[in-house]
């Protein structure tokens, strides 16, 4: 059997439970909330940051970025390395570049927290054979 990704309302919540209860949220607490809504005000499709908003959501995201490195358990993984890249370099100073570099670290947030996301429970029936074939249909 070739299980099907399923999109409904329940397995989101599902996940994002799942998420709720990883290693990252133990190490991080409370910041989790406040990086979900940082990360909602510059992924999100509705929201434009102000020019004088995206300095202080540059700081913010880079500082949710240090925590997430922080509780990151493989060290030497593609993503972790990218991260650790994006705080090294200096933030532009330019309108088109300040964006870009806060895309760029709320990006890399949320790749961390991806990594650190265990896998969801399976839907229930999940794994139970399905024999369709006509012999199954006369027994």
């Amino acid at each position: 059997m070739i299980p099907v990704f399923c999109a409904s309302e329940t397995v989101a919540f599902r996940i994002l439970k799942a998420l709720s209860e990883s290693a990252a949220a133990r190490v991080l607490g409370a910041s989790l909330e406040s990086i979900f809504e940082d990360l909602e005000d510059v992924l999100g499709p509705d929201y434009v940051p102000a020019d004088e908003e995206v300095p202080e959501l540059t700081l913010r995201m880079r500082g949710h970025l240090m925590l997430l490195l922080g509780a990151a358990w493989e060290n030497e993984a593609d993503d972790v390395r990218a991260a650790r890249d994006l705080l090294a370099r200096e933030v532009p100073c330019d309108r088109t570049g300040n964006r870009a570099h806060l895309r760029r670290v709320a990006l890399a947030c949320l790749s961390l927290l991806d990594r650190s996301a265990p896998l969801p429970p399976p839907a229930p029936g999940f794994g139970e054979r399905l024999d369709r074939s006509p012999r199954a249909a006369l027994s």
